[in-house]
C-alpha cells in the first residue's frame, strides 16, 4: 500500500512502497524512502522512479533534496526528457536545478539516444542542460563513440575525445582525434559536424581519407 510522506517532522521516518511529492512539480517513488530532517534529504532504494515536468528517471538507488533542486541517482540509471525525446542510460547521474534550467551530469554513459534523429552515443561523461522539457545542449567527453545515418541513409560510426550537441543549430560537433568510418572509407579530421536535419557530415581541418577496396578485402 502506497503512503504519502509528510516532511515537516522532527525525526527520521521510513516508509516502504511510498511516494513523495517534491517541490518543483516532481514526484519520487521507491520501494523504500527515508527522510532525514537534519539535512532535508530523502534517500530512496529499490525501483526508484522520478516523474517531473521536464524529465522521467529510473534507478536502483537515489537521493534528493526535499525542494527537488538536487537529485542523485545510482545503478542502472535511465533518464528521458519529456520533449524531443532523448534517452540517457548510465551508471550514475546528478540533476541540479539552476537559473538556466536543470543541469544533468551522467557518468559511464552506455547509451545516449536522440530518438527522433536516430543518433546513438556512448561516453565516459555527459553533461546536459535540460530546459522546458528538452535538452538544449549536451557535451560528451572521454572515449566518445557515436552511430548515425548519413544523407544516403548509410551507417556512420564516429569516434572522438568530445562531442557537443546543440539543439538550436541542430548539430553534433565531434572534436579531438576524430575518425568517421563507413562501409567504404575511413576519414580522419580535426573535427566533424553532423547535421541532424539531413544527415550531412562536414569534415574540417587536417583531413585524411582511406578508401576500403572490396577487392583488397577479399585478398
Amino acid at each position: 500500500m502506497r503512503k504519502s510522506l509528510v516532511l515537516l517532522i522532527a525525526f527520521v521516518l521510513v516508509f516502504f512502497s511510498a511516494v513523495v511529492s517534491l517541490a518543483g512539480a516532481m514526484e519520487l517513488f521507491a520501494d523504500k524512502l527515508v527522510y532525514d530532517p537534519d539535512d532535508g534529504t530523502i534517500t530512496a532504494e529499490g525501483n526508484v522512479n522520478v516523474k517531473g515536468v521536464d524529465m522521467f528517471a529510473e534507478a536502483v538507488k537515489g537521493k534528493a533534496s526535499a525542494d527537488g533542486s538536487k537529485m542523485e541517482l545510482q545503478e542502472k540509471v535511465r533518464i528521458r526528457s519529456i520533449k524531443d525525446p532523448m534517452l540517457i542510460e548510465c551508471a550514475k547521474a546528478q540533476a541540479i536545478l539552476t537559473e538556466h534550467g536543470r543541469k544533468v551530469t551522467c557518468w559511464e554513459v552506455q547509451r545516449f539516444v536522440h530518438e527522433a534523429r536516430g543518433v546513438t552515443m556512448s561516453a565516459e561523461k555527459v553533461v546536459g542542460l535540460l530546459k522546458d522539457g528538452a535538452f538544449e545542449n549536451i557535451k560528451a567527453t572521454g572515449n566518445v563513440k557515436a552511430q548515425m545515418k548519413d544523407k544516403n541513409k548509410k551507417t556512420v560510426t564516429v569516434t572522438s575525445k568530445s562531442a557537443y550537441y546543440d539543439s538550436k543549430k541542430g548539430t553534433v560537433l565531434f572534436q579531438g582525434e576524430a575518425f568517421a568510418v563507413t562501409e567504404d572509407r575511413t576519414v580522419e579530421a580535426d573535427k566533424f559536424t553532423y547535421y541532424l536535419a539531413d544527415g550531412k557530415i562536414k569534415a574540417e581541418g587536417s583531413t585524411k581519407t582511406v578508401f576500403i577496396l572490396k577487392d583488397q578485402e577479399k585478398e
